[in-house]
């Protein structure tokens, strides 16, 4: 999924999600429109790309507020 989402063997849809969640964590002033009518034509509602959003949003402030911080997560687990 990291490297080639199509080729993932992910249910289709899915794609646009995941598709919208790869470009708010990686280019987020990239985003547009087309992107969540994608997901919508996909099937999904608005609550759930609501939902998304809140879970990259927060994973990446406690990524940020770790790394900020030096804490550095346990290898075993």
């Amino acid at each position: 999924m990291v490297e080639n989402l199509e080729q993932s063997g992910l249910d289709t849809k899915w794609l646009p999600l995941m598709a919208y969640v790869r470009k708010l964590t990686l280019s987020p002033s990239r985003l547009v429109s087309a992107d969540a009518q994608a997901v919508f034509v996909a099937g999904w509602d608005e609550r759930t790309l609501h939902d998304t959003i809140n879970v990259v949003c927060l994973f990446s402030f406690m990524n940020r507020f770790a790394e900020g911080h030096g804490i550095k997560g346990d290898d075993a687990v």
